[in-house]
């Protein structure tokens, strides 16, 4: 059993649970990193699937104040060409010093795919 000093949550942002894009789709995310120590911590950010997407809102270390917290908005965006279905999501909050991480599991969400039978 480990304790954290950090915690993390993810919630999906309110509204649609996708938007379309004349690209794609995004799906938008509020991650709340809470500091529980009382030092000022840095963490970063990531974003883990098994399939192509883009992420903004990740790109740079968070600063979280002694015993405070920081909600992000987090986007993940898929190309139509790219896009075949929900699939599963990881998000990870990596504290820098000392090393330490979190990850929670997400998915990603947007228009039901049909699968085409060709009959012969």
């Amino acid at each position: 059993f480990h304790l954290h000093g950090m915690n993390m949550n993810i919630v999906r942002m309110a509204g649609p649970p996708y938007y379309q894009t004349e690209d794609g789709y995004r799906n938008q995310y509020m991650v709340r990193v809470i500091n529980k120590t009382n030092s000022l911590k840095h963490y970063n950010l990531s974003v883990q699937a098994d399939h192509p997407f883009s992420i903004s809102g990740a790109s740079e270390p968070v600063e979280v104040p002694p015993m405070g917290e920081l909600v992000k908005p987090i986007i993940v965006s898929v190309e139509v060409a790219d896009y075949h279905g929900q699939f599963p999501l990881e998000i990870t909050v990596r504290q820098l010093h000392p090393t330490s991480s979190i990850t929670r599991k997400a998915e990603f969400l947007g228009p039901k795919t049909q699968v085409q039978i060709h009959e012969k």
